[in-house]
């Protein structure tokens, strides 16, 4: 009699996964027009194996570029993704056209690393119409010149900062942002070195980077159970770095912000955007404009997050 061993189970399992891929192929093809170029995609897997290094994806989104063009479409895991290589493509599509191609997909990892805040990450609609509004008043092209004053100050802070220790230039760098956006934004003048708000605005943002790049981010949009263990299980690192980050980012948005409030409840705050915005859209009346104002406003320290994901990297 036939003995049904472990090599007859994955190789039928093998031969199913191969069955479905091809199925939604030929589906896929049939139903939508034609994609564009891109790597061999497997069942599972999808074009992983592509990538030289998945930590660092757009490594291997450059090398596509000479193979497969300016517009690249590759499946990783289970999420299908569209590379643009070319600055010129960006602007017509994303610019030019931006009515058709200004939404953001969504996904499940934003509001459990509270990143559901960022106007950049948010879906079109009114929530999004809204936070615009409130950041695009302070940084219209005629308010900009008003700002120069705390540049040039959070610019010789930086420059001081690196006579004292130079050996440190890299921390600078990544506060110098926060020298002048605090400033603007919350009328908060930050210490050049151990400011707690600068802290907890940074410590924000070393998670977010070092939790949702990516790679990470793939994984566990793939397998999102990984976001509902508990947190004493082994292996639930996933789930372990989001509670940091949550504490992490109310932390950010709540500390500033409040001090405003109760400087402006005592007349002690300097005219700055926080204080404008509330002002001129009843925000104290108004639970949800209080909230959004809030969390717009919170853009302002994770304007800093380029230039400390840029180092990380090794791109400064």
């Amino acid at each position: 009699m036939f003995d049904a061993g472990p090599g007859l189970y994955l190789a039928t399992s093998a031969f199913v996964l191969v069955g479905l891929s091809w199925s939604q192929k030929y589906w896929n093809s049939r139903s939508h027009p034609p994609l564009p170029p891109g790597p061999p995609s497997f069942p599972i897997i999808g074009s992983i194996l592509s990538l030289s290094d998945p930590v660092r994806p757009w490594l291997g989104f450059n090398a596509w570029r000479s193979r497969y063009g300016d517009i690249v479409y590759a499946r990783l895991l289970n999420k299908p993704i569209l590379v643009v290589n070319s600055e010129e493509i960006a602007k017509d599509l994303f610019d030019r056209r931006s009515t058709i191609y200004s939404d953001k997909p969504q996904s499940i990892v934003y509001e459990p690393f509270a990143a559901d805040f960022a106007v950049g990450l948010m879906p079109y609609g009114d929530r999004w119409r809204l936070h615009r509004r409130i950041l695009q008043h302070p940084f219209r092209q005629a308010a900009i010149p008003s700002y120069h004053n705390e540049l040039l100050r959070g610019a010789h802070k930086m420059l001081f900062s690196i006579l004292q220790d130079p050996t440190s230039y890299t921390s600078h760098f990544e506060t110098f942002p926060l020298l002048f956006i605090l400033p603007i934004m919350y009328d908060y003048e930050p210490k050049a070195k151990d400011d707690n708000v600068v802290h907890i605005i940074r410590r924000y943002l070393e998670l977010l980077a070092a939790n949702l790049g990516p790679g990470a981010t793939m994984i566990m949009e793939t397998f999102p159970f990984l976001l509902r263990l508990p947190i004493w299980l082994p292996g639930a690192a996933f789930k372990r770095a989001s509670v940091e980050c949550l504490q992490a980012g109310h932390d950010m948005m709540e500390i500033p912000f409040q001090q405003v409030k109760e400087r402006m409840s005592h007349g002690r705050l300097s005219p700055c955007s926080v204080a404008d915005a509330m002002n001129r859209m009843n925000g104290f009346e108004n639970e949800v404009l209080e909230t959004a104002i809030k969390d717009a406003s919170s853009m302002a320290g994770v304007a800093s997050e380029t230039v400390i994901f840029d180092i990380s990297c090794g791109f400064l």
